[in-house]
């Protein structure tokens, strides 16, 4: 069985919990199931109760059965099993996923979300294409189930509550948190017009780059190796948002985080409470950006899931700010 791999496009590392139970509901007595808060059994309930499933205890196991995911290759069934998501189950045709927020296939949920309900492995090799995900959930249908089936499923799912509890690790991007700190007056509509701080640093080298002409890669003296300060970093007005992400080429379980630039700014923050920017030289080696002999980071406010924010010491209601950030941590 393949292990789940990730393209597109983070916090102190994660632990898998919950994988065969789900994750604990907080629906605080309400009767409607929260799509990020609800355990997947009680979701899997739910759809038992709808009629879109006869019994919760018989089922196929996605991550380990073959036939599940689509070869772009071949235009045929992938040959291997792949792994889908911390539970991921078959219950005659309706398939029901769940990813763990707090798990090491977080990234899989975020390239769901990113891709339209559509499962990625190795590059778009292979794909999982579901009809709909809320929160935390993923819904999808093999071909012959009845449509029958299929509306008494997706009523249920509906029924899901869809808003996110106000944490970091909900959040997928810069631009989401930036968003929240603008509806709570800290920042303004003209400051989300951000200034892409990966973009201010670089080397230049020899290189390869695309070239139109030539319908292909070529070589260059010149290509630009830009400082990574993490997988989004983002100056929005007096406030600057680094984001860690782990579809960006690393995850946090594995070796990969010191091989490139965005998982290196991530060890940087933990280590010194500052951002530091690594570039990477013709063999992709990644080594601290400097000029005039000192490495060029940005010392931080906050760090709390996968961000890590810094605010200009001139913002109005600075401290606020950052106590406002710090709640957003579990």
């Amino acid at each position: 069985m393949k292990k789940f791999r990730v393209i597109a496009v983070i916090c102190a590392i994660f632990t898998l919990t919950a994988v065969f139970g789900g994750c604990t509901s907080k629906s605080g007595g309400n009767d409607k199931l929260n799509a990020y808060t609800a355990s997947f059994d009680e979701v899997a309930g739910m759809l038992k109760s709808s009629g879109a499933i006869s019994d919760t205890e018989s089922y196929k196991d996605i991550n380990t059965e073959k036939g599940y995911w689509f070869d772009n290759t071949t235009n045929d069934k992938y040959a291997e099993a792949v792994f889908t998501a911390d539970i991921a189950r078959d219950y005659d045709g309706v398939y029901l996923i769940w990813f763990d927020i707090d798990g090491e296939n977080v990234s899989a949920w975020s390239d769901m979300k990113l891709n339209g309900a559509t499962l990625v492995y190795e590059g778009g090799m292979a794909v999982l294409k579901l009809d709909t995900y809320k929160g935390m959930f993923g819904l999808g249908f093999r071909n012959d189930v009845s449509e029958d089936i299929k509306t008494k499923a997706k009523e249920a799912f509906d029924k899901l509550v869809t808003s996110a509890p106000e944490k970091a690790k909900y959040m997928t991007g810069a631009d989401e948190l930036a968003v929240r700190l603008k509806d709570k007056g800290y920042l303004s509509a003209a400051d989300l017009a951000s200034e892409n701080l990966n973009t201010q640093y670089f080397v230049e080298g020899p290189g390869s780059e695309w070239d139109e002409e030539a319908g292909d890669y070529v070589d260059v003296d010149n290509y630009k190796y830009y400082a990574e300060f993490g997988s989004e970093a983002k100056k929005y007005g007096k406030i600057s948002i680094f984001y860690f992400n782990t579809l960006d080429k690393f995850t946090f379980s594995d070796e990969n985080i010191d091989s490139y630039g965005a998982g290196l700014a991530y060890k940087s923050v933990l280590a010194n409470n500052a951002v530091t920017g690594y570039v990477a030289d013709i063999d992709w080696n990644y080594t601290p950006y400097t000029e005039n002999g000192s490495e060029v980071s940005y010392p931080v406010d906050a760090v709390f899931g996968r961000f890590a924010v810094a605010v200009d010491d001139s913002a109005e209601n600075k401290a606020e700010i950052v106590e406002y950030l710090k709640s957003l941590a579990e």
